[in-house]
């Protein structure tokens, strides 16, 4: 009796093990279980609802611009972006970071690369994950980096809203004018210096001349400094940095097909579960009313004796 107990308890277990298995929900797509930044606005977060996810997914690709030739508008940019041209003196550095979902991998890659290249930009990083053959498929991503004329910018942004559905948007904007025109003034001391030295070296002799010519070349060092540091701004400016996560995302009817798979699977285990503990019944059953037979007839064999 106390083994038959220690079996149904078991059987109970495994039945309630299954079927929490089975209604369990499919493990998330890094996507999908991927955190949000802080910084992203709640309004970004919740754009993609069935409706506008599906026709977006479903869409041709769509142009930069308008029929007409005018910018079209972004629904998205955090910031208005001034171009180098628009910003005249002003020196800005624009960051974007965008996480892009789309239906159909390989093509939004190479269409995004195809995009980035026909703006005049160009790839700094660029990272592919795919899925394994021996496995199922699974869904694929990719990282990029890009510096992109920040004159593109915008028209990029919205060639992203035409042809992805954004998941997620970043935009940061410094503004390095104090910093730039300060290496200006310090580039115009600095020069008028070297100008004072090289009048004296024409007419130094001896160890004034050897004083002199280290000076020079110490302000010479310094001016090359500040130059190349004037320079890297100016990149910055005039190329923006566009780091970019692609992820692919299945079809809702593969993705229900998979968990109706899944759900079919479960319940044959836990019909062979419920087999395994009827024929285990059984067995203890007929094991029991054996060894009652034989009692029974061990007794009567007594009585006959007697």
């Amino acid at each position: 009796m106390k083994k038959k107990r220690v079996l149904i308890t078991i059987a109970i277990f495994t039945v309630f093990s299954l079927a929490a298995c089975s209604s369990a929900a499919p493990m998330p797509s890094p996507m999908q279980s991927a955190p949000a930044p802080a910084s992203a606005p709640s309004s970004v977060m919740d754009v993609a609802l069935e409706a506008d996810f599906a026709s977006a997914m479903e869409s041709p690709a769509l142009s930069m611009r308008r029929g007409d030739g005018t910018q079209a508008e972004s629904e998205y940019l955090a910031l208005p972006i001034l171009t180098p041209s628009q910003a005249d003196s002003r020196r800005l550095i624009y960051s974007v970071s965008m996480s892009l979902q789309t239906m159909e991998f390989l093509q939004g890659k190479r269409r995004l690369l195809n995009t980035v290249a026909e703006a005049g930009g160009y790839v700094l990083t660029a990272h592919v994950q795919g899925y394994d053959l021996n496995e199922l498929p699974t869904e694929r991503n990719a990282w990029f980096s890009f510096r992109i004329p920040t004159e593109r910018l915008p028209e990029f942004i919205i060639f992203a809203e035409n042809n992805y559905n954004i998941w997620h948007l970043w935009q940061e904007m410094q503004d390095v004018t104090i910093q730039y025109q300060r290496t200006a003034w310090n580039l115009d001391d600095l020069r008028e210096q070297e100008s004072l030295l090289l009048e004296r070296l024409e007419r130094a002799r001896g160890e004034e001349f050897t004083e002199l010519s280290n000076a020079l070349s110490e302000v010479r060092r310094t001016i090359r400094e500040r130059e190349a540091s004037q320079t890297l701004t100016m990149d910055a400016v005039m190329y923006s940095t566009l780091d970019i996560q692609l992820f692919e995302v299945f079809e809702r009817e593969l993705i229900e097909e998979e968990s109706r798979n899944r759900e079919f699977v479960n319940l044959i285990m836990v019909g062979l579960v419920l087999v395994i503990i009827l024929m285990i019944g059984v067995m203890a059953s007929g094991k029991k009313h054996s060894e009652k037979a034989l009692e029974s007839n061990d007794s009567d064999a007594k009585k006959c004796d007697d």
